[in-house]
Protein backbone atom coordinates (compact mmCIF):
# COMPACT_ATOMS: atom_id res chain seq x y z
CA UNK A 1 0.00 0.00 0.00
CA UNK A 2 1.36 3.48 -1.24
CA UNK A 3 1.97 6.13 1.69
CA UNK A 4 -0.50 8.16 0.40
CA UNK A 5 -3.50 5.89 0.24
CA UNK A 6 -2.52 5.22 4.06
CA UNK A 7 -2.92 8.65 4.55
CA UNK A 8 -6.15 9.01 2.80
CA UNK A 9 -7.45 6.12 5.11
CA UNK A 10 -6.18 7.81 8.50
CA UNK A 11 -7.93 11.09 7.49
CA UNK A 12 -10.94 9.88 6.76
CA UNK A 13 -11.14 7.77 9.99
CA UNK A 14 -10.28 11.39 11.98
CA UNK A 15 -12.89 13.03 10.73
CA UNK A 16 -15.59 10.24 11.81
CA UNK A 17 -14.20 10.75 14.83
CA UNK A 18 -14.52 14.38 15.22
CA UNK A 19 -18.01 14.15 12.93
CA UNK A 20 -19.00 11.64 16.29
CA UNK A 21 -17.90 13.52 18.71
CA UNK A 22 -19.72 16.84 17.28
CA UNK A 23 -23.09 15.16 17.16
CA UNK A 24 -22.71 14.16 20.73
CA UNK A 25 -21.51 17.21 22.09
CA UNK A 26 -24.78 19.14 20.35
CA UNK A 27 -27.20 16.50 21.20
CA UNK A 28 -26.11 16.31 24.70
CA UNK A 29 -27.44 13.98 27.21
CA UNK A 30 -30.93 14.08 25.84
CA UNK A 31 -29.88 12.68 22.40
CA UNK A 32 -27.21 9.43 23.91
CA UNK A 33 -30.35 9.04 26.02
CA UNK A 34 -32.86 8.17 22.67
CA UNK A 35 -30.71 6.63 21.57
CA UNK A 36 -29.33 3.95 23.64
CA UNK A 37 -32.18 3.61 26.08
CA UNK A 38 -34.42 0.64 26.18
CA UNK A 39 -36.93 2.31 28.28
CA UNK A 40 -40.21 3.08 26.34
CA UNK A 41 -43.71 3.85 27.03
CA UNK A 42 -46.09 1.17 26.08
CA UNK A 43 -48.72 2.21 28.55
CA UNK A 44 -51.10 3.70 26.03
CA UNK A 45 -50.78 0.94 23.54
CA UNK A 46 -51.80 -1.04 26.06
CA UNK A 47 -54.62 0.51 27.36
CA UNK A 48 -55.87 1.03 23.52
CA UNK A 49 -55.58 -2.89 22.78
CA UNK A 50 -56.97 -3.85 26.37
CA UNK A 51 -60.28 -1.23 25.64
CA UNK A 52 -60.90 -2.75 22.79
CA UNK A 53 -61.21 -6.29 23.70
CA UNK A 54 -63.73 -5.15 26.24
CA UNK A 55 -65.43 -3.69 23.88
CA UNK A 56 -65.45 -7.05 21.83
CA UNK A 57 -66.28 -8.56 24.77
CA UNK A 58 -69.42 -6.31 25.61
CA UNK A 59 -70.88 -6.84 22.22
CA UNK A 60 -70.67 -10.72 22.69
CA UNK A 61 -74.29 -12.24 24.00
CA UNK A 62 -74.79 -14.10 27.14
CA UNK A 63 -73.82 -17.85 26.95
CA UNK A 64 -76.83 -19.85 28.37
CA UNK A 65 -77.85 -23.81 28.42
CA UNK A 66 -80.21 -25.73 26.14
CA UNK A 67 -82.80 -25.75 29.26
CA UNK A 68 -82.45 -21.91 30.14
CA UNK A 69 -82.69 -22.51 33.90
CA UNK A 70 -79.17 -20.93 34.86
CA UNK A 71 -76.41 -19.31 33.16
CA UNK A 72 -72.47 -19.56 32.73
CA UNK A 73 -71.98 -17.86 35.87
CA UNK A 74 -74.04 -19.88 38.14
CA UNK A 75 -72.18 -23.37 39.25
CA UNK A 76 -73.61 -26.49 38.43
CA UNK A 77 -74.80 -29.20 40.77
CA UNK A 78 -71.65 -31.04 40.58
CA UNK A 79 -68.99 -28.09 40.94
CA UNK A 80 -68.32 -28.48 44.64
CA UNK A 81 -64.83 -29.30 44.70
CA UNK A 82 -64.05 -32.04 47.65
CA UNK A 83 -59.79 -31.62 47.77
CA UNK A 84 -61.31 -27.59 49.04
CA UNK A 85 -64.55 -28.31 51.00
CA UNK A 86 -64.56 -31.79 51.80
CA UNK A 87 -67.14 -34.63 50.98
CA UNK A 88 -70.26 -33.84 50.76
CA UNK A 89 -72.30 -35.64 53.23
CA UNK A 90 -75.61 -34.99 52.15
CA UNK A 91 -75.06 -36.85 48.61
CA UNK A 92 -72.51 -39.21 49.67
CA UNK A 93 -76.08 -40.43 52.04
CA UNK A 94 -78.44 -40.23 48.44
CA UNK A 95 -76.16 -41.79 46.70
CA UNK A 96 -76.30 -44.57 49.19
CA UNK A 97 -80.03 -44.76 49.16
CA UNK A 98 -80.12 -45.07 45.22
CA UNK A 99 -77.92 -47.96 45.60
CA UNK A 100 -79.90 -49.62 48.21
CA UNK A 101 -82.92 -49.18 46.46
CA UNK A 102 -81.54 -50.68 43.35
CA UNK A 103 -79.97 -53.29 45.33
CA UNK A 104 -83.33 -54.27 46.56
CA UNK A 105 -84.97 -54.28 43.40
CA UNK A 106 -82.63 -56.72 41.77
CA UNK A 107 -83.01 -58.93 45.02
CA UNK A 108 -86.54 -58.98 44.51
CA UNK A 109 -86.57 -59.99 40.71
CA UNK A 110 -83.97 -62.49 41.65
CA UNK A 111 -86.46 -63.97 43.94
CA UNK A 112 -89.30 -63.92 41.55
CA UNK A 113 -87.39 -65.75 39.29
CA UNK A 114 -86.20 -68.41 41.89
CA UNK A 115 -89.74 -68.63 42.80
CA UNK A 116 -90.82 -69.09 39.16
CA UNK A 117 -88.57 -71.82 38.18
CA UNK A 118 -89.43 -73.43 41.60
CA UNK A 119 -93.53 -73.52 40.74
CA UNK A 120 -92.15 -74.97 37.05
CA UNK A 121 -90.63 -77.46 38.79
CA UNK A 122 -93.19 -78.67 40.82
CA UNK A 123 -95.93 -78.45 38.18
CA UNK A 124 -96.88 -82.11 36.72
CA UNK A 125 -94.89 -82.65 33.79
CA UNK A 126 -97.21 -84.13 30.51
CA UNK A 127 -95.69 -87.25 29.81
CA UNK A 128 -95.70 -87.62 25.97
CA UNK A 129 -98.13 -89.92 24.29
CA UNK A 130 -96.64 -93.60 23.83
CA UNK A 131 -96.17 -95.04 20.43
CA UNK A 132 -98.74 -96.48 18.83
CA UNK A 133 -98.31 -100.80 19.83
CA UNK A 134 -97.70 -102.81 16.88
CA UNK A 135 -98.33 -106.38 16.77
CA UNK A 136 -94.89 -107.76 14.07
CA UNK A 137 -96.98 -111.21 13.49
CA UNK A 138 -100.28 -111.82 10.88
CA UNK A 139 -103.31 -113.01 12.06
CA UNK A 140 -104.37 -116.07 9.09
CA UNK A 141 -107.58 -116.59 10.45
CA UNK A 142 -109.43 -118.31 12.83
CA UNK A 143 -111.35 -122.00 13.69
CA UNK A 144 -113.54 -123.77 16.27
CA UNK A 145 -112.43 -126.77 17.58
CA UNK A 146 -115.39 -129.25 17.14
CA UNK A 147 -114.91 -131.63 20.10
CA UNK A 148 -113.90 -128.72 22.55
CA UNK A 149 -115.29 -125.94 21.12
CA UNK A 150 -113.15 -123.52 21.85
CA UNK A 151 -111.81 -121.07 19.01
CA UNK A 152 -108.38 -120.95 17.84
CA UNK A 153 -106.27 -118.32 15.67
CA UNK A 154 -104.36 -119.28 13.08
CA UNK A 155 -100.54 -116.65 13.56
CA UNK A 156 -97.76 -116.11 11.73
CA UNK A 157 -94.92 -114.44 13.69
CA UNK A 158 -91.51 -114.22 11.88
CA UNK A 159 -92.31 -117.30 9.91
CA UNK A 160 -93.06 -119.21 12.64
CA UNK A 161 -96.68 -120.75 12.51
CA UNK A 162 -98.24 -120.92 15.88
CA UNK A 163 -102.20 -121.96 16.89
CA UNK A 164 -103.16 -119.87 19.50
CA UNK A 165 -105.72 -120.09 22.21
CA UNK A 166 -106.79 -117.69 24.75
CA UNK A 167 -104.22 -116.90 27.16
CA UNK A 168 -101.52 -118.09 25.42
CA UNK A 169 -98.15 -115.86 25.10
CA UNK A 170 -96.50 -115.06 22.02
CA UNK A 171 -93.16 -113.82 20.80
CA UNK A 172 -93.01 -109.73 21.05
CA UNK A 173 -94.61 -109.47 24.72
CA UNK A 174 -98.11 -110.20 23.53
CA UNK A 175 -100.59 -112.20 25.00
CA UNK A 176 -103.99 -113.34 23.50
CA UNK A 177 -106.70 -112.50 25.58
CA UNK A 178 -109.50 -113.58 23.19
CA UNK A 179 -110.53 -114.89 19.83
CA UNK A 180 -113.74 -114.75 17.54
CA UNK A 181 -114.90 -114.47 14.34
CA UNK A 182 -114.27 -111.04 13.68
CA UNK A 183 -111.34 -109.90 15.93
CA UNK A 184 -108.59 -111.22 17.77
CA UNK A 185 -107.63 -109.49 21.03
CA UNK A 186 -104.00 -109.10 22.27
CA UNK A 187 -102.46 -107.81 25.30
CA UNK A 188 -99.15 -105.51 25.32
CA UNK A 189 -97.67 -107.24 28.39
CA UNK A 190 -94.90 -104.63 28.71
CA UNK A 191 -97.00 -101.75 29.50
CA UNK A 192 -100.62 -103.51 29.80
CA UNK A 193 -102.08 -102.01 26.23
CA UNK A 194 -104.72 -104.14 24.44
CA UNK A 195 -104.28 -104.41 20.62
CA UNK A 196 -107.49 -105.94 18.65
CA UNK A 197 -106.96 -107.55 14.98
CA UNK A 198 -109.67 -107.24 13.08
CA UNK A 199 -110.48 -109.82 10.59
CA UNK A 200 -112.69 -110.16 7.57
CA UNK A 201 -115.53 -112.41 7.87
CA UNK A 202 -116.68 -114.79 5.03
CA UNK A 203 -119.82 -114.10 3.49
CA UNK A 204 -121.98 -117.57 3.86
Amino acid sequence: MSERKRMGIMIGMLVVLVAANVIFRMGGDGLSANLFSDETDLSDAYSTRAQRNMNVLDSLGDLTFVDGTRSVDEPGRDSRNPFIFGVDRRREQEAAARMAALQKLREEAASRAREEAAQQAAAPKESPEPAAVRFPGEVLGTMTDVDTGETRASIVIANEHYTAVAGMDLPGGFRVLSISESAVRLLYTKDNREVTIALQTRAR
